[in-house]
């Protein structure tokens, strides 16, 4: 596990998010010790970049499957999938999440030009 000295703080949204001072995770995660571990993980890989190749590719491949069940039958972590939403009142932009949503859009603009 890489180390981190970054405040964990437990939310009532998203999975789980790094930020510059600490890092937010889903408080429903705590039922499940196993998923929270691996979150926990996963969030102190990231860089401090705004964008890197290394996070986005981190942030696309998901292997557990229990993390994808727990995504799935809880709403509130389904913020973490918009490229904009607010923190503290505050705007915040997830650029790889930005950019995957525009690859897959126009992606899907050019499929349905040339396919349909």
């Amino acid at each position: 596990m890489t180390s981190i000295n970054l405040p964990i703080k437990f939310v009532n949204y998203g999975l789980g998010n790094r930020f510059d001072d600490c890092i937010e995770i889903n408080r429903r995660l705590i039922s499940y010790p196993y998923l929270l571990d691996e979150v926990i993980v996963h969030e102190c890989k990231h860089s401090d970049a705004i964008w890197s190749w290394k996070d986005m590719w981190m942030d696309m491949k998901v292997s557990s499957p229990g993390l994808l069940w727990f995504v799935f039958t809880h709403p509130s972590t389904w913020c973490d999938f918009s490229p904009i939403w607010f923190r503290h009142g505050t705007l915040v932009i997830d650029m790889n999440i930005l950019i995957f949503t525009s690859i897959l859009l126009i992606g899907l603009i050019l499929v349905r030009r040339f396919l349909f």
